[in-house]
């Protein structure tokens, strides 16, 4: 699994995530500015605007998922790979003791080398890119274990609505049902929705997505009046008509998947908060008295704060206690002031958030120090190469010598293998290695050493040595000037054979 979260794909969804924190606040914050310039009166053009601001901020990440490249994410994740492919040991067997101690001391020299190509790949990144490379698996874990925690929530609510739908119930009597018919029809409603008492709700409610149903709480056939719960009835299909249930359900899904950002919950929250006006409006017009309505809604209210405990009270009454003294003022036509007026200057503090973050941004992906990692592990690798003859890990390597290079802008890991040395250097070295150096050589001259046919063997066997290898880089040099092999064309670039038909 933690190969999982480390993955490209995981390592692009983590920055879609993050962009969605600005992305969002911007939106939002865009939406407050208008309607408090605006000043719109009307409830339908607060939720209208409301939940366009939703659908904007939804629509963000699947942009963004869309326009981040996934080879740059690869490019983040293989620097961080850099120390686990460096740091293992290099081992060479080999029967020789002689070649066993030169492979040693190349194999140490290579290592150090490795060591520090793997230091400067890693801390040449900014800080901070660093650092979210080291926490994306952490931050896409947390995300995962919330996500899988609300989306339970959800689907708990799901089976609970399902199980309203079947248990506790009873019909309402013929009177109410005449004027719950009655009702659909004034609201132009096709299918009317079923509509029973249940012992299991302790409000009115209406469940169900594709075939809604409206609950009234049993204690009401008897204590409640017809007039006031044909009022409720009115509202309860005011939202059927206007498919809220949908739109409620669009809402939980936002804040299972988004639910670190807080403007998600602000949206969801005004959304809720002006549908319940338009459905008191769409309510009111079907029903033709607005002060009936008006005192209908604060009968129930204080019938549930007498009959229910405070948590059922204050979810008929809205998140806020003072929501419903905003519903019954907007009803009566008295001016109230528009949600957001006092919270103005949070907004503007807010607006220097996206461009922290945008800021932030420029230190991700910085085009000009990438190039310059890229281009510093390079050399590193190509010297180690050059003067060890040791083949480093695939991602070092220097970019193929040849040009126009087809993908000259792709990040480590997609370079070519380099040119190896001639396996006639590698023999000549140990031969160089295994001659005595030239001073002891002149040292046993002057001295008069009887073995001056050994010697003078010596000076023509190294000088032989020498000539071979300047005969060897002259022919890698004639190799290295030979023009490159044609570039194979892929498949789908190649032009296609005309059939016998010509088309």
């Amino acid at each position: 699994m933690w190969s999982v979260l480390q993955s490209p794909l995981g390592m692009k969804l983590t920055f879609v995530l993050l962009h969605f924190v600005w992305q969002a606040t911007v939106i939002y914050c865009a939406w407050r500015l208008i309607s408090r310039l605006a000043s719109f009166r009307s409830p339908q053009m607060r939720y209208c605007g409301a939940l366009a601001t939703l659908l904007l901020i939804l629509l963000c990440p699947g942009i963004t998922f869309g326009l981040l490249d996934i080879r740059d994410m690869a490019t983040l994740s293989r620097m961080e790979f850099l120390a686990e492919d460096s740091a293992s040991p290099i081992t060479l067997d080999s029967n020789n003791d002689r070649v066993a101690s030169v492979a040693a001391d190349e194999t140490n020299t290579a290592h150090e080398l490795l060591l520090a190509t793997r230091e400067d790949a890693a801390y040449s990144l900014s800080s901070l890119a660093y650092l979210m490379v080291q926490i994306q698996p952490y931050l896409m874990l947390i995300w995962t274990a919330g996500v899988v925690v609300l989306g339970l929530r959800l689907c708990i609510g799901y089976l609970g609505t399902v199980w309203l739908r079947r248990v506790g119930l009873f019909s309402i009597d013929s009177d109410l049902l005449v004027r719950y018919a009655d009702l659909a029809t004034r609201l132009n409603l096709l299918h009317l929705s079923p509509v029973a008492f249940s012992c299991r709700v302790s409000q009115a409610m209406t469940v169900g997505l594709l075939r809604p149903m409206v609950l009234l709480p049993a204690a009401w056939a008897a204590e409640i009046a017809p007039e006031i719960l044909e009022a409720v009835l009115s509202h309860e299909l005011a939202h059927i008509r206007r498919q809220d249930l949908w739109i409620n359900f669009l809402q939980r899904v936002a804040e299972t998947i988004f639910f670190y950002h807080p403007v998600v919950w602000w949206v969801s929250t005004e959304i809720r908060r002006e549908r319940e006006v338009c459905c008191d409006e769409m309510a009111i017009e079907a029903l033709g008295h607005r002060l009936n309505y008006a005192k209908s809604l604060e009968h129930v209210a204080s019938w549930q704060l007498d009959h229910a405990n405070e948590v059922l009270a204050t979810n008929f009454l809205g998140d806020r206690q003072g929501q419903l003294i905003g519903r019954i003022r907007q009803i009566l036509g008295i001016s109230t002031p528009q949600a957001g007026e006092r919270s103005w200057p949070a907004g503007l503090v807010l607006m220097f958030i996206p461009l922290l973050l945008w800021a932030a941004s420029a230190i991700f992906w910085p085009e000009s120090a990438s190039q310059a990692n890229a281009k510093e592990v390079s050399d590193s690798a190509s010297d180690m190469v050059e003067q060890e003859g040791f083949l480093p890990p695939r991602h070092l390597l220097p970019p193929h010598p040849h040009h126009p290079h087809p993908h000259h802008d792709r990040p480590l890991g997609h370079r070519r293998l380099p040119e190896h040395r001639h396996p006639l250097e590698f023999l000549l070295d140990d031969i160089e290695q295994a001659l005595p150096a030239d001073d002891e050589a002149q040292q046993q001259d002057a001295a008069g050493s009887d073995d001056q046919s050994v010697i003078e063997v010596l000076h023509e066997l190294r000088e032989e040595v020498r000539q071979l290898r300047l005969q060897v880089r002259e022919l890698k040099d004639h190799q290295d000037r030979r023009p490159p092999p044609p570039l194979r064309r892929p498949l789908r670039d190649r032009p296609r054979p005309e059939n016998n038909l010509g088309w």
